[in-house]
């Protein structure tokens, strides 16, 4: 009779399994195979979500629910702590649950929405959390998708736990600085060097001596994510040799700079990565010096 229950209790563990060993970085076929063991929070614009979702996916208005703010006239800024922690419990996601962060994917600017949430929750302390490597796109299992709009879901009370250090301030930006570790720019090398600018800058161009590595090339054609190992080779390419040091990935605002975090964070297991949510826009506000490629001394590197 023991050796009966020992044997059931061993079944019921590797059945398992699947979704105890999942990284933060899951593929099409995993999540096809145990999309009925987890929760899957679907961040796609929702027109896109009604044509085709997975059975009892969990959709979020990634512009319209909350989980940026403008603040101080900074657009895209974390919202506060609490207000998310409202916001994932109205949602229906508990903190014991796997969540599963899916996007559009098919490029890093498709991605950033998936991203940005997924380090959003990490920053609330989620623990069970992946992302759905290269999002929706060319999804290869048509059979496990269905129709419609979101179906509502009983809200809970989500408890927030202890947060690993991911966010970056303008004091732990300057601070990588001052030691060494320059921060990462995740933008398009134009908008690096200040022959583009997106809007939200009143003054084009990128934080001196800031590395430039577009997050782009850290993507396969696909959308997906290079493995460690030809990052590795990239970042040694851009000179950017203290990739797993402390150090900050920025954007204009936090959002495509969290592709860059997780390609440090996630794939390279660098756990002092950090992404700084306030990005350029606040470094400008800071009334910081900002380089650009006019500039005949010193600046960007990369």
């Amino acid at each position: 009779m023991i050796l009966r229950t020992l044997l059931f209790s061993l079944t019921l563990l590797f059945s398992a399994s699947p979704v105890q060993a999942a990284s933060a970085l899951v593929d099409q076929q995993w999540l096809a195979k145990n999309q009925t063991q987890v929760t899957v929070l679907d961040v796609r614009p929702k027109p896109i979500f009604e044509k085709a979702h997975l059975p009892g996916a969990i959709w979020s208005d990634y512009h319209g629910d909350g989980w940026m703010v403008t603040r101080w006239g900074r657009p895209h800024m974390l919202a506060v702590r609490s207000d998310l922690v409202v916001l994932v419990g109205q949602l229906g996601l508990a903190a014991d649950q796997h969540i599963v962060v899916v996007g559009q994917g098919g490029s890093a600017e498709k991605m950033k929405q998936a991203v940005r949430i997924y380090w959003t929750l990490k920053w609330l302390g989620h623990k069970e959390l992946s992302l759905l490597d290269g999002g929706m796109a060319n999804w290869s299992y048509p059979d496990k998708l269905v129709e419609g709009s979101p179906t509502p879901h009983q809200p809970v009370q989500y408890l927030q736990q202890s947060a690993p250090p991911i966010l970056a301030m303008e004091e732990d930006t300057q601070d990588v600085l001052d030691n060494n570790a320059p921060p990462i720019d995740a933008r398009p090398y134009e908008r690096h060097m200040g022959s583009e600018n997106a809007g939200f800058l009143q003054q084009a161009g990128s934080i001196w001596d800031a590395h430039n590595l577009p997050v782009e090339r850290l993507l396969d054609k696909a959308g997906r994510f290079l493995s460690a190992k030809q990052m590795i080779t990239i970042f040694n390419r851009h000179r950017v040799f203290h990739f797993m040091q402390r150090t900050v990935a920025f954007s204009d605002t936090g959002q495509l700079s969290s592709v860059l975090w997780f390609a440090l964070y996630e794939v390279l297991g660098n756990k002092r990565a950090m992404n700084y949510d306030g990005g350029m826009v606040e470094w400008e506000d800071y009334r910081h010096d900002i380089w650009d490629q006019t500039d005949d001394m010193g600046g960007p590197l990369g």
